[in-house]
């Protein structure tokens, strides 16, 4: 087995486990020397990426909601630094992924399915990212 089936295999075997985090580090490794995905590679890392934000935003929701109710003064001041923290947490996981999807984007510009496939994913991203911080992308336009 080549290092890049085992790479990609680890990433099927951290989905089977409900290990996002682990799936998205091995699907970020796996797409580093590549341009082009086929389907079932696209569907992978699609999956990583929307498992680990989508843990974060659940978590980034509860604590809002804490933080909504909370009056003591010294707890809200320990729920605003982790509301910072698991944005930031978003923030980067959302950047990676961008990153990620400009270079597979560049190196299928033959391939329709795989240039809307990562538009709408990019997209996704980029969303997420103006809900977490709406004023800053007011101030951008």
């Amino acid at each position: 087995m080549e290092d890049c089936e085992k790479v990609l295999y680890n990433a099927e075997l951290s989905e089977q486990t409900e290990r996002f985090q682990d799936m998205a580090k091995y699907m970020r490794l796996f797409v580093v020397d590549r341009e082009r995905l086929n389907l079932y590679q696209r569907s992978l890392l699609s999956i990583a990426c929307k498992n680990v934000i989508g843990e974060l935003r659940a978590s980034w929701r509860v604590v809002s909601s804490i933080m909504s109710s909370e009056k003591d003064e010294a707890k809200l001041s320990i729920i605003k630094k982790y509301k910072l923290k698991l944005e930031r947490e978003m923030d980067e996981n959302c950047e990676e992924v961008q990153d990620t999807l400009e270079r597979l984007i560049l190196g299928s510009k033959d391939d329709p399915d795989a240039m809307v496939f990562y538009h709408k994913m990019s997209v996704r991203y980029l969303w997420i990212n103006v809900r977490l911080y709406p004023r800053d992308w007011l101030q951008i336009t």
